[in-house]
């Protein structure tokens, strides 16, 4: 009984935060006739939440006869959340408070192997000092590889120099002394996408994830999909040419060895090294190394043959790739992010015109396929969305005991 008691309170205490926090200041009757809740549990409910410091009153609301209602809405100085997104080259730090407000962000060079956690660490401090945070509420981290949410374990990373069973979560968890949480960087940016970007007034959608790598995060009525072994939405391990170059997975011709940013980049340097004219050599002054998918669509742009050819064919396998997906999940919306979604038209028009190939006309007629307007934070605020979210659930936020997340 005190257990099923336990439970209604958690209950309650959820629907009257998650509508402050959707429709912000909110009075009593507000919130009492948009949760059914009865009128004096709103209000015992709301008082608990200004106590413990989630919520506070605001200036008087409009009247509409009689006096005018108080307002509630969430205290910005509850704490903040961090989000941390480990790229292949750069990691990317950003703070916000409880009402999702950006406060900023720190962005370091990303250090492989045995000094990656290090790295990230070395990053959140440089955040904390910037921005003077004394009150962390948990650190959420977002990175490709194999992971293990629950345990915050990232099984198999090889891009990140074939990292194996490495506690990220538990060793981070011990600097700061807040909870740590762990998500595949392309289910983290669609958590990002809900949040803060263009999916919040969707429930079925795809963030497609367009970068060094190729990923997928799934959202269906809501709720993000994560698979039986969390390894859902490696789009960028189906195999759209055989005869193609081995990938990191150990496959032949995976999307992410044909199409992905570091893929546009090596054919680039292969087509230079045997001696093919482009203007990309001079854009680099002949360090062909220095040669990235941006190089390529900068060229490609620009008019440069080369280029062109190569980010048309990547198009045609990212075409290839979107149609697998448009076709089995049926979407509302797709969203494509990630480095090479930054260069718009270059590599969309393409795309566009091979997905009318590749793709059933039904589905595909009723998509809406737009780019992220996040850039290069999303990962790391859909990352903050991992802390966030304990916050609004029926179990609530656990604290660390004794400091609260305060940085010592």
């Amino acid at each position: 009984m005190i257990e099923l008691r336990g439970y209604f309170h958690r209950h309650k205490r959820f629907s009257v935060l998650n509508f402050i926090r959707r429709m912000g200041p909110s009075s009593v009757p507000q919130v009492t006739a948009a949760t059914g809740l009865d009128r004096k549990v709103v209000t015992s409910v709301l008082r608990q939440l200004d106590r413990e410091g989630l919520v506070r009153q605001k200036e008087l609301g409009a009247s509409t006869g009689g006096r005018r209602p108080r307002l509630f809405e969430l205290d910005p100085q509850f704490g903040i959340a961090v989000g941390v997104d480990i790229g292949l080259t750069h990691t990317r730090a950003v703070a916000v408070n409880i009402k999702g407000e950006l406060i900023g962000g720190q962005t370091t060079e990303t250090v492989t192997g045995e000094r990656l956690i290090e790295g990230a660490i070395e990053t959140i401090e440089m955040l904390l000092t910037k921005l003077r945070i004394t009150r962390m509420l948990g650190i959420g981290v977002a990175m490709a590889g194999l992971l293990d949410p629950e345990r915050t374990l990232v099984i198999f990373s090889p891009k990140f120099g074939n990292l194996k069973n490495l506690p990220l979560g538990k060793i981070i968890g011990e600097r700061f002394g807040v909870p740590v949480y762990l998500e595949d960087n392309a289910r983290a940016m669609a958590l990002g996408e809900k949040e803060f970007g263009l999916a919040r007034e969707t429930d079925n959608f795809l963030c497609v994830n367009l970068a060094t790598g190729i990923g997928l995060g799934i959202v269906i009525n809501g709720q993000l999909y994560r698979g039986a072994s969390n390894c859902a939405g490696e789009l960028g391990h189906i195999v759209v040419e055989p005869a193609g170059p081995r990938c990191v997975c150990g496959n032949y011709g995976c999307l992410e060895v044909m199409a992905s940013g570091l893929a546009i980049a090596r054919q680039a340097q292969d087509a230079l090294q045997q001696g093919v004219a482009s203007s990309m050599r001079e854009m680099v002054k002949g360090r062909l190394e220095n040669i990235t998918a941006k190089t390529v669509c900068q060229a490609a742009k620009a008019g440069d043959k080369l280029a062109f050819t190569i980010i048309e064919k990547a198009a045609d396998y990212l075409a290839v790739g979107l149609a697998a997906v448009i076709n089995l999940f049926n979407p509302e919306v797709i969203i494509l992010a990630g480095g090479l979604s930054l260069a718009g038209d270059v590599i969309w028009e393409p795309i566009n015109r091979r997905l009318k190939v590749h793709a059933l006309e039904m589905p595909l007629s009723k998509v809406t396929i737009v780019f992220s307007e996040l850039g290069e934070l999303l990962g790391a605020l859909g990352a903050t969305t991992l802390v966030l979210n304990r916050i609004f659930e029926p179990t609530g936020l656990v604290l660390p005991k004794g400091e609260k997340g305060e940085i010592v």
